[in-house]
């Protein structure tokens, strides 16, 4: 019925509304006076209302969409960000910055959270970041160093150990992913 149509329709506009309002707010949160930008917002596993960036102004900013009048949370990384990648659980999210660092951070811990651990995974920019979301503790990293990487995440919240190193004869390493299926 017509009824039935408009309702869903006005639903998913509400939706659309809350979602291009939270971008908007990421993106002003992740844009600093000089006018840096912000690496591509991305939503937690587990909470699709949760919405992850990072920006070239050395911050990670988390948004709550049902929210969207709050500023989110702040996290302080090292250098300007390259790339940001969640954890399964959802609980946790890893960025990767130019400099060549890995921070991870616990989102239950709020906006005082220090990182969980920080690992120089690369002599050049970090570029390529992933969990793996089929091998529990399974981590891949890439660089600007021509290097992929693959850490152990042992589950005791201390910095990831190195289990293989491989330079892909490609150059550099500009990004990098798990097959999700």
């Amino acid at each position: 019925s017509f009824f039935c149509c408009s309702s869903i329709m006005a639903s998913w506009l509400v939706v659309a509304l809350a979602l291009s309002h939270a971008l908007f707010t990421t993106a002003r949160a992740a844009e600093n006076d000089n006018g840096d930008g912000q690496q591509q917002p991305t939503a937690a596993p587990t909470e699709a209302p949760t919405l992850l960036t990072a920006g070239f102004d050395r911050r990670a900013v988390l948004v709550d969409v049902r929210t969207p009048t709050s500023p989110g949370m702040e996290f302080a990384i090292t250098a300007d960000a390259e790339k940001v990648s969640w954890h399964p659980s959802g609980t946790s999210f890893a960025v990767s910055t130019e400099d060549g660092l890995v921070q991870a951070f616990d989102t239950r811990a709020g906006k005082a959270s220090r990182s969980l651990w920080k690992l120089q995974a690369h002599t050049q920019a970090c570029t390529g970041l992933d969990f793996n979301h089929h091998v529990d503790g399974l981590l891949a990293t890439g660089g600007q160093d021509k290097a992929v990487k693959l850490w152990s995440l042992d589950g005791s919240g201390g910095v990831p150990s190195q289990i293989s190193k491989r330079n892909m004869q490609l150059g550099a390493i500009f990004d990098i992913s798990w097959c999700k299926d």
